[in-house]
């Protein structure tokens, strides 16, 4: 997968918009999967603890989706709110032990884990050919 963004520390997405905090900071506001199943977008929009610096919004928008995995989630995932962000591998589910990698290693999922303002733990896995950090548009 090809990104215009690195992840450091598991919360920190750095790109043409700067260093994003997205751990608490933002909330998923709205995600959609069109094209075919083939382009997934991913809209944030900040909540209450974003910070001065950070954008109030952005999108990650992946093309050329091959996998998508939302698991241990409710129908409505709009008030997710991202704990962790990773690269790992498709066959990896062991969310305890999480890898550090900035950039995907070929073959690699990116993984966002999380949960719900209702407290419901769930994660959102993509492979995809790239993802994009956007401004909001």
């Amino acid at each position: 997968m090809r990104c215009n963004f690195t992840v450091r520390d598991f919360i920190l997405l750095r790109g043409d918009l700067g260093e994003i905090d997205i751990h608490n900071a933002y909330d998923l506001a709205s995600y959609e999967l069109s094209s075919h199943g083939r382009v997934f977008r991913m809209t944030f929009a900040g909540n209450k603890y974003l910070l001065p610096t950070g954008p109030k919004g952005f999108d990650i928008r992946f093309t050329e989706v091959d996998t998508l995995e939302i698991t241990d989630a409710p129908a409505d995932l709009t008030d997710f709110c991202v704990h962790e962000v990773v690269f790992m591998a498709a066959a990896e589910r062991g969310y305890d032990d999480l890898p550090a990698g900035e950039t995907p290693e070929p073959g690699q999922h990116m993984v966002f884990i999380g949960e719900t303002a209702k407290g419901a733990r769930a994660t959102i896995r993509v492979h995809a050919a790239s993802a994009e950090l956007l401004p909001r548009a």
